[in-house]
């Protein structure tokens, strides 16, 4: 009963943090004049070569 109360808030959690690091790691890469290599790998993978 407890994991079926609490499943709705670490869904929202999980939600959360993952757009924030890509919210960050997006930032901060469109801020610098080339993206970092993390940046890239990270693109790479979600988008494709």
């Amino acid at each position: 009963m407890l994991a079926g109360a609490l499943l709705p808030w670490v869904v929202w959690v999980v939600l959360l943090a993952t757009f924030v690091l890509f919210a960050s790691t997006t930032s901060r890469a469109l801020l610098d004049e080339r993206p970092t290599a993390r940046f890239r790998e990270f693109r790479g993978v979600a988008v494709g070569p």
